[in-house]
C-alpha cells in the first residue's frame, strides 16, 4: 500500500513521541519537553503506511522578513522503512503546506554535506556564520539570571536591523530549555557601558558564545566572565556572515541572508 501524508491529529500523540524515541538518541524527558511546548497537531506532519505512522516532522512558527517563516525540525523515518523515499516527500508535503500559508520555510541541516540533499527539494542556503575566538579582558563582565520573558526583549531589541529570525515567547522558552537540557548557559550581562543577552554552549572541550547582543567592545568581558562558569582560556564567537563564512541554514522563500543563530540543532 502506498505511503499517504496528512497533518496530525491530537490522538497520534503517544504513536508520535514513539516514533521519535525510536529515531532519535533523545531521553522520553527531552521528547516529553519538546512535545508540551511545539505539539500543535495541525503543524506536525506525518506519513502513514497501512494505517502505521512510520514518518513525522514539525512545522515550528517565527518570522521573517516581516512574513510568517515556519522551520521545519525533527523529520524522522522508522528505521524500518527508510531508503524508500519517505523522508523527501514528508519535507515536499511540508513545504506545500507552508506555502498555502503564505509562510517561508526554513531549516538547519545537521552537517555541512546534507546542503546539497536539500537543494534537491527546494532549498538554498540562507544564513551563514563565522567564528573568532577572543581571549578575556582584564575585567569580567556581570552575569545575572535572566527570564525568558527578559531574554525574548532584549533579544528582539540587540538584533533590531539585523534581519533576524523571530521567535514568540513559547518558542524562546522551549530553545533555551533546549541548550540548558544540553549543558548551555544563559545570562544577562552587564559591562561598563552596555547589558544585553548571551548564550553559552559546549562544543567538545570548546566554550562558545552562540547567541550575544553584545559590541564586539564587550566581548572580551563577557568571555573573561565565561571562563570563571567554564573554564578554559578563551571562547568562540559565532558571528553572522555574508556568503563566505559557513552555512549554518537553508531556506524558500528568502530574499536575503538571515540571522539564525538560536536555533534548535
Amino acid at each position: 500500500m502506498s505511503v499517504t501524508m496528512r497533518s496530525a491529529v491530537a490522538r497520534d500523540e503517544l504513536k508520535l513521541k514513539q516514533l521519535f524515541l525510536n529515531c532519535f538518541d533523545d531521553t522520553l524527558g527531552f521528547v516529553n519537553m519538546f512535545f508540551e511546548h511545539h505539539f500543535v497537531p495541525e503543524n506536525a506532519i506525518v506519513a502513514e503506511k497501512d494505517g502505521k505512522i512510520i514518518g513525522l516532522t514539525f512545522l515550528l512558527p517565527c518570522s521573517a522578513e516581516g512574513k510568517l517563516c515556519y522551520y521545519i525540525y525533527g523529520v524522522c523515518v522508522d528505521p524500518a522503512e527508510r531508503g524508500m523515499g519517505v523522508g523527501k516527500e514528508l519535507l515536499r508535503f511540508a513545504i506545500d503546506k507552508a506555502k498555502e500559508r503564505g509562510a517561508l520555510v526554513l531549516l538547519k541541516p545537521e552537517n555541512k554535506e546534507l546542503f546539497a540533499f536539500y537543494e534537491k527539494v527546494g532549498f538554498s542556503p540562507c544564513s551563514y556564520y563565522r567564528e573568532e575566538v577572543f581571549a578575556p579582558g582584564e575585567k569580567a563582565a556581570e552575569f545575572f539570571d535572566i527570564s525568558e520573558e527578559e531574554y525574548l526583549e532584549l533579544r528582539n531589541k540587540g538584533l533590531e536591523g539585523k534581519n533576524a529570525v523571530i521567535w514568540d515567547k513559547e518558542s524562546i522558552e522551549y530553545a533555551l530549555s533546549h541548550e540548558i537540557f544540553f549543558g548551555g548557559r544563559v545570562y544577562r550581562y552587564r559591562t561598563e557601558n552596555e547589558e544585553g543577552i548571551v548564550l553559552f554552549i559546549r562544543d567538545g572541550i570548546k566554550t562558545v558564545i552562540k547567541e550575544t547582543t553584545a559590541s564586539r567592545e564587550a566581548l572580551p568581558a563577557i568571555v573573561a566572565a565565561g571562563i570563571k562558569v567554564f573554564g578554559g582560556e578563551d571562547a568562540t564567537v559565532l558571528f553572522p556572515s555574508d556568503e563566505g563564512g559557513i552555512p549554518y541554514a537553508c531556506g524558500i522563500g528568502f530574499k536575503n541572508l538571515v540571522y539564525l543563530n538560536l536555533m534548535l540543532d
